[in-house]
């Protein structure tokens, strides 16, 4: 629309009394044997205006629903590679003029129980994989701090922090 609220477009699969429908959307294929590329899939939302006064850009939502057993799982992974190396997932926020933005990246609570567990772990392989948590280089300021903490409590044990390292099981 030239002005006021652009049309929306919704897609929705069939309801079912067990199994609702799903809904896929997959790039095209490729016949070539070697050197090309499928399709890609951009889910996006586009830039905002850049001479407009307080205009930014409209958000991207993956969601489950909410379930009265358990909800859906997102699951967002790199095809496997028989010949070179899997794809990269890369999860990063956009540089900004004044202050750079957060990630967070938590576990669900629980009202009744424990609170889910965060795991981060590296590749298995004939060397397993290398996990970094470093901050930025800078020139001009402070480097960032790096804080590993276990949280309080009022009436329990709070948590452990370990960083240990395996026994070797060679001769």
């Amino acid at each position: 629309a030239s002005q006021g609220v652009g049309g929306e477009v919704a897609i929705t699969s069939g309801q079912g009394k067990s199994l609702g429908g799903q809904i896929k959307i997959i790039s095209g294929k490729t016949n070539a044997e070697s050197g090309s590329t499928t399709g890609s899939i951009n889910i996006e939302s586009p830039s905002a205006n850049a001479a407009a006064a307080n205009t930014k850009s409209g958000e991207v939502k993956i969601v489950s629903g909410d379930s009265v057993s358990s909800s859906g799982n997102i699951h967002i992974e790199t095809g496997k590679s028989t010949g070179s190396s899997a794809g990269k997932l890369i999860l990063s926020v956009g540089d900004s003029e004044t202050k750079g933005t957060d990630i967070n990246i938590e576990s669900g609570g629980s009202e009744n129980g424990d609170g889910g567990s965060f795991f981060i772990s590296s590749g298995h392989g004939t060397n397993t994989g290398r996990i970094e948590i470093s901050t930025k280089n800078t020139e001009n300021g402070d480097s960032g701090d790096i804080a590993i903490s276990s949280g309080e409590t009022t009436d329990k044990e709070t948590g452990t922090i370990s960083i240990t390292t395996s026994a070797s099981k060679s001769d």
